[in-house]
């Protein structure tokens, strides 16, 4: 007999992508590959993680396509049907040029969970990004994408205004900063060890709302 498969899709920025921060590789011990053999058999895992990616923002450093909503219907419509959605998003929000603060970055991760209703019936668990780090400002690549140290106050308001989206909008949430933090090497993205705290976090929360 066929054992069902409970199918999840990640969709997220570089974070689920597993950008390395060391070298901007693509980390194989990411959490979204992690999280696999933690819960064991019967469960599928769909990663959709894009460097770069915001909620809803334009950004004059990435190309057409890179703002979730304007591709999460496609997206989730290849591979429906899947019982959760998890988007982790928000961090690219915070780019300078994307001209947001966190209550747009909230609106903004709001607008997709309408738009994913509008396509897929599942689950959805909303993971608030890990914080930026105060060693952004030391990077050449990211402190001018950033505006330095601007941003690392701007990621610790995400949190509550995402937890109060995810309440309001009858979904699943966790908050990656309780369990994960950026890199010293740029601020920004997780390391091996980081990745795999994360998943942990995350595959106890995919249990706890699909069982």
């Amino acid at each position: 007999m066929d054992v069902y498969m409970k199918r999840i899709v990640c969709f997220g920025d570089s974070n689920t992508y597993g950008h390395d921060p060391a070298d901007g590789s693509r980390l194989e011990n990411r959490w979204t590959r992690l999280i696999r053999p933690i819960l064991g058999e019967g469960y599928e895992i769909i990663e959709e993680g894009l460097c770069g990616r915001t909620s809803v923002f334009s950004v004059d450093t990435n190309a057409d396509g890179w703002e979730g909503s304007t591709v999460i219907k496609p997206v989730l419509c290849t591979h429906k049907p899947f019982d959760l959605l998890i988007i982790m998003l928000g961090t690219n929000d915070l780019l300078l040029g994307a001209h947001a603060g966190a209550d747009d970055s909230a609106r903004g991760i709001e607008t997709l969970i309408k738009l994913a209703r509008e396509c897929v019936d599942c689950k959805i668990l909303i993971v608030s990004p890990i914080l930026i780090s105060p060693s952004v400002a030391e990077s050449e690549t990211f402190a001018p994408l950033y505006g330095g140290i601007r941003a690392c106050g701007l990621s610790k308001q995400l949190a509550p205004k995402f937890k109060a989206v995810a309440e309001k909008n009858q979904c699943g949430f966790l908050n990656a900063a309780d369990y994960a933090h950026a890199s010293d090497l740029d601020g920004v993205h997780m390391d091996s060890e980081n990745h795999a705290k994360l998943a942990a976090a995350i595959a106890d929360k995919i249990k706890e709302l699909l069982t």
